[in-house]
């Protein structure tokens, strides 16, 4: 799931609304899953930082109570 997509955009400046599109799409089944997020750093963010971005997933998994592991490609 991308932070920019028709179930959700971080350029909307709605960060603390990814954890509602989370919880929707995983729910309880994503008790005991260990995520990889990707951060694609390719220069057209649109004034959105790395950190924001970690941020917002890092509220979302935390809403849902999972852990993950932010991996970044450059």
């Amino acid at each position: 799931m991308r932070q920019n997509s028709d179930l959700y955009s971080i350029y909307s400046g709605a960060e603390d609304q990814l954890g509602d599109v989370v919880a929707r799409q995983f729910g309880p089944s994503a008790e005991g899953v260990a995520f990889d997020v990707y951060f694609v750093a390719h220069g057209r963010d649109h004034n959105v930082s790395e950190d924001e971005v970690r941020t917002a997933w890092d509220h979302a998994f935390g809403r849902i109570g999972v852990d993950y592991s932010w991996r970044q490609i450059s």
